[in-house]
């Protein structure tokens, strides 16, 4: 059958037309394409301490991309939570922001604080401080934001200045590494 007309009303149709060959319908098969394989990259492996590994590419993001990507995170939230971005939950927004900060810095020195009471390396502290540091960064510019504070610009004094009172020797001189108290060498109670 072709589309509910039989071979010989098709071939009749022909006829009337001129044509009095029969043809048959075209039947198309439906291609199927095979997937393409693709050979996997090979990246450069770089060697310390014995092993190769494999070369990490970071994408940096620049000051102006964290803060973008920070104040969109808490407009989203402020949208969610149906409140204005300046708001802060019903409270002053600066005490609250700052409060808000200065709770996750606690965290953070507490994360630290559980990872030197156990005894553990200098990889324990790192993943403790990166586990927090994010959101005290986060809370920092969420501050400066609510309050119109420039707080790039205001980083950047800040760094010019430490550096002059640095090259002044503000600071003192070389740092000397004290020697860790054991038992032994406590000074002895009289």
């Amino acid at each position: 059958m072709l589309g509910g007309m039989s071979q010989m009303t098709h071939t009749k149709k022909l006829k009337a037309k001129g044509k009095s060959k029969m043809v048959k319908p075209k039947i198309t098969k439906p291609k199927i394409t095979k997937p393409k394989i693709t050979k996997p990259k090979i990246t450069k492996l770089k060697k310390s301490n014995g092993r190769a590994k494999p070369k990490k590419k970071v994408k940096s993001h620049d000051d102006d991309d964290i803060k973008k990507m920070i104040l969109e995170s808490h407009k989203a939230i402020c949208k969610a939570k149906n409140m204005g971005e300046k708001d802060a939950y019903g409270h002053d927004p600066g005490s609250y922001y700052t409060l808000a900060l200065c709770g996750e810095a606690g965290e953070m020195a507490n994360a630290v604080i559980k990872t030197l009471r156990n005894g553990t390396d200098k990889k324990e502290i790192k993943r403790a401080v990166e586990s927090e540091l994010p959101d005290v960064i986060i809370y920092a510019y969420i501050l400066a934001h609510i309050l119109d504070v420039p707080l790039t610009k205001l980083v950047q004094e800040k760094v010019k200045i430490v550096i002059e009172r640095a090259n002044n020797g503000y600071y003192g001189g070389p740092v000397k590494v004290r020697e860790r108290r054991t038992r032994r060498n406590y000074p002895q109670r009289t």
